[in-house]
Formats: structure tokens, sequence, C-alpha cells
């Protein structure tokens, strides 16, 4: 009588990281930085590439993701889709 086997999810090839690790690493890295707002970056990995969406609060921080990002061992490549909120412009002083 055979049981299922153990770890009988998607197969990856010899030595490579389940992307379900890849995207727990990449949230503590993207959780470790004190300038990206926690929890606002979804991560999505498929085949070692990730992807990542939602907003950040300054352009820069885009390219902080990216970085944190495509630091984690086992990422192939990141797809940047973050976005940059709009900040409201300062109404303009009256002293002229």
């Amino acid at each position: 009588m055979a049981g299922p086997e153990h770890g009988s999810g998607p197969e990856t090839p010899a030595g490579a990281i389940p992307d379900a690790h890849i995207s727990e690493h990449v949230r503590e890295r993207l959780d470790e930085d004190p300038h990206l707002e926690d929890g606002a970056i979804d991560i999505d990995v498929k085949d070692g590439e990730v992807t990542l969406s939602g907003l950040v609060d300054h352009p820069h921080d885009k390219q902080r993701a990216e970085e944190c990002a495509g630091s984690v061992r086992g990422v192939v490549g990141v797809r940047n889709n973050l976005r940059a909120r709009p900040h409201p412009v300062p109404p303009q002083s009256d002293l002229a």
C-alpha cells in the first residue's frame, strides 16, 4: 500500500529553490528595509522570477524594492510593477 509521496507539490529542478521559499525570503528582505512600508508590496514568484506590485511612497523606493528582491538567493529575475503614490503639491506661498 503506497501512501502519498513526501513533497508532492510542483517539481523544481535539482538544486533549485522552491518559489514559496523565494517569496518568503523576498518578504523578509523587504520587511527589513526601514524605508519600505511593511506589507505594501505584493510578491509573486514563478520559476524564480519575482514580480513586485503595489504602491510605494517614493519613486526611489521602487528601485530599493527591486534591489532587495534581486539580492535573494534563487531569484533569476525581477519584474518591477510597483507604482509611486502621487503626492499632493503643496500650495504656493503667498510670499513673493
